[in-house]
């Protein structure tokens, strides 16, 4: 585990502070490999052009087509198993077959 400097006298109690600042470092880990946060060393010009290229990856489109009922049962067996929605979870594991 990391270690934080804490401010001496906070608004906060030293255990507020301990837990925010350890889920703020797990939440910015996250968003970085989601893809929801991005850093950026150079010009302004460059932080856009990343944001931009991010927004394109979460466009989405309409598809249908078949699958077999099992499939789909087993989909949604697993989407509740992790208390997810059951269109998130499948978006998720096409997602990573995709790559």
């Amino acid at each position: 585990m990391e270690k934080f400097k804490i401010a001496k006298n906070p608004e906060l109690s030293e255990d507020e502070i301990l837990e925010y600042s350890g889920s703020l470092v797990d939440e910015i880990r996250e968003a970085l490999a989601d893809g929801s946060a991005i850093v950026s060393d150079g010009p302004w010009e460059e932080t856009v052009k990343a944001i931009k290229e991010r927004r394109k990856r979460s466009e989405t489109r309409m598809a249908s087509f078949r699958l077999p009922v099992w499939i789909i049962e087993g989909l949604k067996r697993n989407a509740a198993k992790g208390d997810v929605k059951y269109s998130e979870y499948v978006i998720e594991t096409l997602a990573k077959a995709a790559i």
